[in-house]
């Protein structure tokens, strides 16, 4: 065997990964994609939320850039700008659990299927 020849392929790649000889690998997969009305609602869905999210985040900005003295009042012990930063990514989080639960993978309920 030559230096600048490729290793051979080994027959079986292993379990799920179909061979390059196997006629089934060349046959088509059996994932359809969704249907445009679920991506147009879930992408709806994801930018109101986005938007809902970015201006709640920009009033943060504007009090901390305009009303630094505010930012610096304690609560507990700790600067309101430390409470409404976790406040911030609570919510982040809370607004994806909320995307997770109404966004949807499937259109069962629009076309009365169980």
């Amino acid at each position: 065997m030559s230096s600048d020849s490729p290793a051979p392929l080994p027959a079986d790649p292993g379990p799920g990964i179909p061979s390059s000889a196997d006629p089934a690998a060349s046959a088509a997969p059996d994932w359809v994609p969704p249907p445009e009305e679920l991506l147009t609602y879930n992408a709806k869905l994801g930018l109101v939320l986005f938007a809902v999210y970015t201006s709640l985040y920009a009033s943060f900005v504007l009090v901390s850039a305009f009303w630094v003295d505010w930012m610096g009042v304690l609560w507990g012990g700790v600067p309101a700008s430390v409470w409404t930063g976790f406040g911030l990514i609570a919510f982040a989080v809370f607004l994806a659990v909320l995307y997770g639960v109404m966004a949807r993978d499937e259109l069962q309920g629009e076309r009365g299927e169980a």
